[in-house]
């Protein structure tokens, strides 16, 4: 749960407010890219890892967005309503993936990324625990695996299915680079649906 940002609910009056401010407001999220980058072939040759740190705004008023994030609480709402355990997920993996892989030039200036790994692409709400994702493992893995996976997963998921409501919403949207914010951020990021700046120099103008 570390790299993992987590609203722990307790009671409908606590739901409602994680409503209030998730729909009116600009969700930040801090999330890390380490990759594995493989030198130039024009320069000597080798292989480092490094972080990349990026301030995420998420608008989820956007147009494309809203619905999404509306339908989601709302049913998480009725789960708090009903005493009943739930786990909403937002997860932004393959959307910052994606758009990291796309704009990697602007960040290294390495010719390819042999491998990448994110922290805290996902946001949590929920009254009970968060759901693992230990097993989502590509093909290869599960292979490697081989009868553990075929026992423990299993297990796992339906475990799960019985004792909690997993809601999981995937975020798919356009992320823009911003290279200079004003001082009000909320007012200049609302016309877009996701914005990611560098962490760094989000803390200096924060």
């Amino acid at each position: 749960m570390r790299n993992e940002t987590v609203i722990l609910v307790k009671s409908t009056l606590e739901m409602s407010e994680v409503i209030q401010e998730l729909m009116t407001k600009l969700i930040l999220m801090r999330i890390t890219v380490i990759h594995t980058e493989i030198a130039s072939k024009y320069s000597v040759e080798k292989v480092s890892i490094l972080e990349d740190d990026f301030a995420v705004l998420i608008n989820s008023n956007h147009p494309s967005l809203k619905k999404q994030f509306s339908d989601s609480l709302q049913e998480a709402a009725v789960h708090t309503a009903k005493n009943s355990r739930f786990c909403l997920e937002i997860d932004l993996t393959e959307t910052m993936k994606s758009w990291y892989t796309e704009n990697r030039d602007a960040f290294t200036s390495c010719d390819d990324i042999h491998s990448m790994k994110m922290r805290r692409t996902r946001l949590y709400v929920t009254n009970y625990s968060i759901y693992s994702h230990y097993f989502d493992c590509s093909p290869k893995w599960i292979i490697f695996l081989g009868l553990c996976w075929l026992v423990s997963a299993p297990c796992y998921f339906i475990f799960r299915k019985l004792t909690c409501s997993d809601i999981r919403v995937v975020i798919n949207g356009e992320i823009t680079l911003m290279t200079n914010m004003l001082p009000d951020k909320s007012e200049s990021t609302r016309s877009h649906e996701l914005r990611a700046v560098p962490w760094a120099y989000y803390t200096l103008i924060s």
